[in-house]
């Protein structure tokens, strides 16, 4: 019989099970939150490095397997089954070493993404435009979201391989025009296009992005201990309980005997 108490057996499969429809509820919003910034930055993705396309992933990955592990911590716990309760605790704890792998690796990758966007941008922009699909899609998102013209400023066009190799008669693409129209990058009149370069903006909205990961792996992660604090206590509990009543079988076993 489990004792009264804050300890008890009932109390601690209470907590623990509050806690895992809590996970159940973070889960989904940390799938949630996520996907809705992959979603926002799918095309722009292209023109970063691969770190932060890893970080979202696995961050959706963390947020699925938490969503599968709270209904097993929920069945190891109505069942009392121990050994359901140490694979609920483990793989708990590898979820929170995933998240606040995350959230480390995008703080060191929030610190650098400035020189990286400053080093590769342009480059991007310039040798890319016209010639990759995916990297051209990704510079008119870009240009289009942000109301911007070339990486520092709409005259990096000039030097780009899609202007020296005579693809267009443009000055500049159409994605830098203030109303897109075909063919609307002809002229580079202020009045016609964004002069503003679109490199402090893609800074900003990726470090923004990065905070966000950071934040959810950081808050998920650590609320995740508490689970694993009392996945172990609710195990102990139900070891100690099984000890108690072999302990009682046994001296009820001699005392019949003698």
């Amino acid at each position: 019989m489990a004792k009264d108490g804050c300890c008890s057996t009932t109390c601690l499969k209470n907590v623990l099970n509050f806690f895992n429809l809590i996970f159940l509820f973070a889960a989904v919003a940390l799938v949630i939150v996520t996907v809705w910034k992959l979603g926002n930055q799918t095309e722009l993705i292209d023109l970063t490095s691969a770190t932060y396309s890893v970080l979202i992933d696995f961050l959706i990955v963390a947020g699925i397997l938490l969503f599968l592990v709270s209904f097993l911590g929920c069945y190891g716990v109505i069942k009392e089954n121990r050994r359901v309760l140490l694979v609920y605790i483990f793989i708990l704890l590898f979820i929170v070493l995933l998240e606040l792998m995350v959230a480390f690796l995008g703080y060191v990758y929030k610190e650098n993404v400035d020189e990286e966007l400053k080093v590769n941008l342009n480059r991007t922009m310039l040798e890319s435009f016209g010639v990759d699909e995916a990297k051209t899609l990704a510079i008119n998102v870009m240009q289009r979201k942000f109301s911007c013209c070339g990486a520092v400023q709409f005259e990096d066009w000039r030097y780009s391989v899609w202007k020296t190799s005579n693809m267009t008669r443009n000055l500049v693409p159409d994605s830098c025009c203030k109303t897109t129209t075909t063919g609307c990058g002809i002229r580079d009149h202020p009045s016609n296009i964004f002069y503003d370069g679109c490199l402090e903006k893609m800074e900003d909205e990726m470090k923004n992005g990065l905070m966000t990961i950071i934040f959810v792996g950081l808050s998920v992660g650590v609320s995740q201990i508490i689970g694993i604090v009392l996945g172990i206590q609710l195990y102990l509990k139900l070891k100690e309980e099984i000890d108690i009543n072999e302990l009682r079988r046994i001296l009820h076993n001699t005392y019949v005997i003698q």
